[in-house]
């Protein structure tokens, strides 16, 4: 049995049971962040964007749109609901296999919402999907450096997979879906910054689920398509050999990269560290000379900008981060408007950041190590301070994850119902049929 083969069976064979209590609690808290993100994102522009483009298609009434207040067709929910958990930069991340959890988890809610699931099938539906994705990922690490997003391809893969088993597909069908998603599978590294990079979690949640849809219909793909030569992996990474995936050691329990804040994963320990100085030291904006952040060449690839043109560029922009952190209450969405994107006093401030590069860094076993940062204050002073390198692993707090939640969801639900959406959601495994908790998100006071 092949590798493609092997993931469907595992698919079929894997449920609900199998999971600790641990890993339940886990998931729902991510549930929490993607389906908050989702109603916040559906408030910004890019997501106004998808929605709208979404509501135009018109469409039979299968699923609900999060924070649109209509309901449309099964893939075009999917496309919507994928790209506006994105539209925060608030995801949750696995690194360093680079796979995000809102090219999966919407889906599992969109399908769901359609099928009338229980919390307990949605619970599995997402840590089957992001298994998958998450391991494929770790497998072909040589696809950011052609600048293929993997977060994308893989999450169509795995979205493929646990549709077809909430579809009530078989072994052969669901390795069917699977082929056909790896001839969907896109994303492009460079498109961070622009509404595309939103979008393409959105299109991963749509083209798992055409997958699936269309394996149910009988349409067939190669049954080896991502081991094969030129399949998926070899044609996307040079991977011929995947080797063990180890599916049933999950790599939930390792925690990702929980974002406290709406910026790349790679910037939040240096996010922490200024704002850790700004307490420390009881500083303000007014207080700071001269800022310097000595970082590596691959950190600079994905935060590549200093003054970011609009609100899609900010949080790749490390200065803009910087900024916001002495100038703002907190750092959060309110801080990567358009506003304050453009507002002089921030461009100003950005203008004190000094972003020094070290391409000797990157030889291996040095890159991404620890970011040094200093503080020059206009007394003389040197505030420095030395911040773990790389996307480190964080686990927020449930007071965090809640606050994050709440941030998001109050943009588009009253309190009532924002609390009303959590409490379902964190007692996800109780609830016999999601689609009530769909429609509070899809039909909210501000949609």
């Amino acid at each position: 049995m092949g590798t493609t083969q092997a993931i469907a069976a595992w698919i079929l064979g894997t449920g609900y049971k199998d999971f600790d209590t641990a890993l339940v609690k886990y998931t729902k808290d991510l549930c929490l962040n993607a389906l908050g993100s989702s109603l916040a994102g559906a408030m910004m522009p890019a997501g106004r964007s998808t929605v709208s483009y979404v509501r135009e298609r018109g469409g039979p009434e299968e699923a609900g749109v999060i924070g649109g207040g209509f309901r449309t067709a099964l893939e075009y929910a999917a496309l919507a609901n994928g790209a506006t958990s994105h539209v925060t930069e608030l995801e949750d991340d696995a690194h360093p296999e680079d796979c995000y959890t809102c090219g999966v988890l919407p889906a599992v809610f969109t399908l769901g919402d359609m099928l009338h699931i229980s919390g307990e099938q949605a619970i599995e539906g997402f840590i089957l999907g992001y298994e998958i994705a998450v391991k494929l990922s770790g497998k072909c690490p040589e696809m950011p450096n052609r600048g293929l997003l993997t977060d994308s391809y893989f999450g169509a893969v795995g979205v493929a997979g646990m549709a077809a088993k909430m579809l009530g597909l078989d072994v052969a069908g669901i390795t069917n879906a699977l082929s056909i998603a790896a001839s969907q599978a896109c994303g492009l590294l460079q498109q961070h910054g622009a509404g595309a990079h939103l979008l393409e979690s959105g299109f991963s949640c749509r083209n798992g689920i055409s997958a699936a849809l269309l394996a149910k219909h009988g349409l067939t793909g190669k049954l080896d398509i991502l081991e094969r030569p030129k399949g998926l992996c070899e044609a996307a990474a040079g991977v011929s050999d995947l080797g063990d995936l180890d599916l049933n050691r999950y790599r939930l329990k390792k925690g990702l990269v929980m974002k406290k804040y709406p910026a790349c994963s790679l910037q939040h320990t240096m996010i922490r560290g200024f704002l850790e100085l700004k307490k420390e030291h009881g500083i303000s904006a007014d207080d700071i000379e001269s800022i310097q952040v000595d970082v590596h060449a691959g950190f600079m690839s994905f935060n590549d900008y200093h003054h970011p043109e609009n609100y899609m560029e900010a949080p790749f922009a490390l200065p803009h981060a910087i900024a916001v952190c002495f100038m703002e209450d907190s750092v959060f969405l309110d801080g990567y408007t358009e506003e304050k994107v453009h507002d002089p006093k921030i461009h100003a401030f950005r203008e004190k950041v000094n972003m020094v590069l070290h391409p000797e860094w990157d030889r291996p076993g040095v890159a991404g190590k620890e970011y040094p940062i200093c503080v020059r204050l206009k007394d003389g002073r040197e505030l420095n301070k030395v911040c773990p390198g790389g996307a480190e692993v964080i686990t927020l707090s449930d007071e965090d994850i809640m606050g994050r939640y709440m941030g998001c969801a109050l943009r588009a639900l009253s309190r009532q119902k924002a609390g009303q959406a959590a409490e379902m959601i964190l007692g996800l495994e109780k609830i016999k049929d999601i689609s009530p908790l769909m429609d509070i998100l899809t039909f909210t006071d501000k949609s």
